[in-house]
C-alpha cells in the first residue's frame, strides 16, 4: 500500500505547530541560496529561513578545486576577496551570522590561515555578522554512515578540543584591529567549560557550556548560556 502524505505533518506544518519563528540553516559559500530566496517569498510559510555562512573547507584547502571554482564563481583572484563577495551575496539573502566548525581550532602555526581568519573578522564586522566558533568534533566516524548517508549526517562525536591559546590570540588579535565581530562559542568537551567561559568576561563574547549525555546508542552534547 502506497504511503499517503497526512496534511498538518509536513515539515512547514510541524515547525509551525512548534512555534517556529526563525531558522539559520548552514550553507557552503557556493551556494546559490535559491531555496531561501523561494522560502521567503512564500507568504504560506510563517517563520523565516536566514543562511549561516560556513566556509569551513575553503580555509581548510585554499588550494583545492573547490576554491578554484569558488574563485571563478565571483570572478576572484584570490580566495579572500571570492570570500567577502560570496558573503555580501550572503547578506542580501538575509545572513546574520557565520559558523565555523574545525575539529581542531589552530591559528598561531598557521599565518595564512590566521591572516584569512583576520581577514573574515573584519568582514563579519563591516557587515554586522555573528561569528560563531564550534570546535572539537570528530567527523564522520563512521564509513558505512557516511557512505550510505553521505557526510556529516549525523556520524561525528566529541574529539580533542581547541588550544586556548589559539582563540584568545585571535580574539586579541581582532580586538586590536578593531575587527573583533559579536562571537559565540561551542565547546564540545564539557572539561573544557572553565577554559571558554572566561572569555565572556573578557571580550564580546557568548561561552556557551556543553554538558555530554549519555543515552542509548550514545552520547548527547547540550549547551546552557
Amino acid at each position: 500500500m502506497p504511503c499517503r502524505f497526512y496534511d498538518g505533518f509536513d515539515a512547514v506544518s510541524l515547525l509551525g505547530k512548534m512555534d517556529v519563528r526563525f531558522i539559520c540553516t548552514t550553507d557552503d559559500p557556493a551556494d546559490d541560496l535559491e531555496w531561501h530566496r523561494m522560502i521567503a517569498e512564500d507568504d504560506s510559510i510563517g517563520f523565516k529561513v536566514c543562511p549561516s555562512f560556513r566556509p569551513d573547507r575553503y580555509l581548510a584547502n585554499p588550494g583545492g578545486e573547490a576554491t578554484r571554482e569558488l574563485m571563478r564563481k565571483y570572478s576572484a583572484d584570490d580566495i579572500d576577496t571570492a570570500l567577502e563577495r560570496a558573503l555580501d551575496h550572503f547578506c542580501e539573502n538575509g545572513c546574520i551570522i557565520s559558523d565555523h566548525g574545525p575539529s581542531l581550532f589552530q591559528y598561531r602555526d598557521d599565518p595564512e590561515l590566521a591572516k584569512r581568519m583576520r581577514a573574515l573578522g573584519k568582514a563579519y564586522t563591516e557587515r554586522g555578522i555573528v561569528m560563531q566558533l564550534h570546535y572539537g568534533a570528530i567527523r564522520n566516524n563512521s564509513p558505512r554512515l557516511s557512505g550510505t548517508i553521505g557526510a556529516d549526517a549525523g556520524g561525528d562525536s566529541v574529539g580533542k578540543s581547541a588550544n586556548p591559546y589559539d582563540i584568545a590570540a585571535f580574539l586579541g588579535d581582532l580586538e586590536e584591529a578593531g575587527h573583533l565581530p559579536k562571537t559565540i562559542i561551542y565547546n564540545l568537551d564539557p572539561a573544557d567549560n572553565t577554559v571558554t567561559t572566561p572569555f565572556s568576561r573578557r571580550w564580546q563574547v557568548t561561552s556557551l557550556r556543553a554538558c555530554s549525555t549519555e543515552r542509548p546508542g550514545g552520547s548527547m552534547t547540550q549547551y546552557a548560556g
